[in-house]
């Protein structure tokens, strides 16, 4: 393509002139948005890094708080154990008040006790009295009660000897729980 003048060499002077002007501006604005880039990056930089120490402090906080907590919770976990055994042993306790007071409130007139023992189910208990059939009373009051399933002579059974010239029965029985 071919290019004619028509204004001149005195325009010519002044096209170049306003190119090299435009070329420098874009190159001061170029300059110039990298330059608020990187100030832009170097404040995001320094505000990320505050945050992130900040985070930092709270995560240390936090992993006393976190160490307290489980601490707490193991204590109340063996709270509750304590607490659990302590209502098993007042639930045997009141168990055994109630088996005893059955046991007594089944003894009738002319029979007395002479031990009485618990280990698991079994009661085992001994005792004297002036009758055989005193006895057989009292083994069929212990069945009735509300806590004792079954009675029975233990190996040493009935047996009956002279005090003081009166006849007195021994026995020996064993009930089991319900």
């Amino acid at each position: 393509m071919i290019e004619i003048n028509l204004l001149g060499e005195e325009y010519k002077g002044k096209k170049s002139i306003s190119h090299s002007l435009k070329f420098e501006k874009i190159k001061f604005i170029f300059f110039v948005v990298i330059i608020i880039e990187i100030a832009a990056l170097l404040f995001y930089t320094i505000s990320m890094n505050g945050k992130i120490n900040n985070l930092t402090k709270q995560k240390e906080e936090l992993s006393g708080v976190k160490r307290e907590v489980l601490m707490l919770n193991s204590k109340i976990k063996q709270t509750k154990l304590m607490v659990k055994t302590i209502k098993n042993l007042d639930n045997n306790r009141n168990l055994d008040t109630y088996i005893l007071k059955d046991v007594a409130n089944a003894i009738p007139e002319g029979l007395w006790l002479t031990s009485l023992s618990k280990k698991g189910g079994i009661i085992s208990i001994s005792g004297n009295s002036f009758t055989p059939e005193s006895i057989a009373q009292y083994m069929t009051n212990l069945s009735n009660t509300k806590l004792i399933q079954k009675v029975w002579f233990s190996n040493r059974g009935l047996y009956k000897s002279k005090t003081d010239g009166k006849e007195i029965y021994s026995f020996y029985i064993t009930a089991k729980l319900k």
